[in-house]
């Protein structure tokens, strides 16, 4: 066990959790032991580039929607290519074209797989269970919502950007 001038590691700890547990007088002191014990570990962010939003959702029953990346949720893109809300269960789900998009906690079910799809990897496709595939797309109140997918090659005048959605990986709540 390293030590600091005779305080271990485990008793800096149990100092800094004590003042990360006093009130706002103790401020200036918390917030840097905040940052040296919080944890960075890599999350995933589904970010929509032309706006520069992320996908948020309020609670389970309200739609997602583009709100600031920090209120984002921390997602995992899995190798089976689910997107996951970290520490839980549930996974994003396409139900059908031009509905809002879904948490659901059966992820083997059609529309619960997604791919980076299109000549610009913009478009985050799922294929339904009558197999037409539809991709992530937003409406007018920014409802994350599924739609035929459009311009997946190279039609310049093909006008798409609502569907474009980057699946990101940070250690931050903010996409630079």
């Amino acid at each position: 066990m390293a030590t600091f001038t005779g305080l271990s590691l485990i008793s800096i700890a149990a100092i800094a959790s004590m003042f990360l547990q006093v009130g706002p007088a103790f401020s200036e002191i918390r917030t840097p032991f905040q940052r040296i014990f919080q944890s960075r570990r890599p999350f995933q962010q589904i970010f929509h580039p032309p706006t520069g939003l992320c996908v948020i959702r309020k609670t389970f029953m309200d739609p997602l929607k583009l709100g600031p990346c920090d209120e984002s949720e921390r997602w995992s893109y899995t190798p089976q290519k689910l997107l996951t809300i970290k520490g839980t269960y549930f996974c994003l789900q396409a139900a059908e074209s031009n509905k809002p998009a879904k948490l659901g906690i059966i992820c083997t079910e059609p529309g619960s797989q997604w791919d980076s799809i299109s000549d610009s990897k913009n478009h985050l496709s799922s294929t339904l269970a009558n197999g037409n595939s539809v991709c992530l797309d937003v409406d007018p109140e920014h409802t994350i919502i599924t739609n035929l997918c459009k311009c997946l090659s190279g039609d310049h005048a093909c006008e798409s950007t609502n569907q474009w959605f980057e699946i990101v990986t940070t250690t931050t709540d903010q996409i630079q």
